[in-house]
């Protein structure tokens, strides 16, 4: 994986999915499961589906992706008014 922010970025990954089954008409407890889930994998310095739902902090992506920082410069450069940023991006890079 070339990409910055990539999940496989300069080392060798594998993908584990997790799912949760909600019957109908019925919520499942499902946000310890998946915070007990992210903990897990984070212990692994596990990377995030960015198009997944995650409590992760800023400080952590500093840890786990090399060029974290050389993204943020390049989107200061390119995006200085922050018109293609959104609400998502900036709880990422502020959290």
């Amino acid at each position: 994986d070339s990409f910055w922010l990539g999940p496989s970025y300069q080392r060798s990954s594998c993908y584990i999915g997790t799912k949760i089954h909600f019957p109908y008409g019925r919520t499942p407890e499902y946000i310890d499961y998946f915070k007990m889930v992210e903990s897990l994998m984070l212990s692994y310095k596990g990377r995030p589906h960015w198009g997944k739902q995650f409590n992760i902090p800023t400080k952590y992506f500093t840890s786990v992706y090399p060029k974290w920082d050389d993204f943020w410069t390049l989107v200061d450069k390119y995006d200085p008014k922050g018109i293609f940023q959104n609400a998502f991006l900036k709880r990422i890079r502020n959290s």
